[in-house]
């Protein structure tokens, strides 16, 4: 029995590697990405890195926890709804040296985004959020359930 057929498809797989790879960058093992150039913009390729977030629930509340490692909490916005968690990171730096003969400017800016549903209803009012060693952990108490009335209805 021939591998032929097997070893066009295997071909091709490698090829498309090769394409996805050049075009959207390669994951790395610690969690950063390399993105792709945007077509033609001929601008750098930078490491970005991931934020990594989680979400469980206990009897009593639901926890979030997002990973903001070098971020002030200054610069963490907070949002909670009765079904979902929001959090946005703005931070700006600007350095600029002048010194005789020499000048140098530096800026540059991190941001992150996510928003998360919730698996139940929280009670906006009574959530706490501490910021510790760049994790934002986040409980929300859940709403107590409230017993369903129920109605029969007559089918005509």
């Amino acid at each position: 029995m021939s591998d032929e057929p097997y070893d066009e498809v295997r071909k091709m797989q490698e090829e498309m590697d090769r394409m996805f790879a050049r075009y959207f960058g390669t994951p790395s093992k610690n969690r950063y990405v390399v993105p792709a150039r945007a077509r033609g913009s001929g601008a750098p390729v930078q490491k970005v890195r991931r934020a990594v977030s989680d979400i469980y629930e206990t009897e009593s509340n639901i926890v979030a926890m997002f990973e903001l490692p070098g971020i002030d909490k200054k610069d963490i916005e907070l949002n909670v709804t009765e079904q979902a968690v929001e959090v946005k990171v703005k931070k700006k730096h600007e350095k600029e040296v002048n010194k005789q003969g020499f000048y140098r400017y530096e800026s540059g800016s991190r941001s992150f985004y996510r928003a998360l549903p919730l698996p139940s209803k929280v009670m906006p009012e009574k959530v706490q959020a501490e910021y510790k060693e760049g994790v934002l952990k986040v409980e929300m108490p859940k709403q107590k359930s409230k017993e369903q009335k129920k109605k029969k209805i007559e089918i005509s």
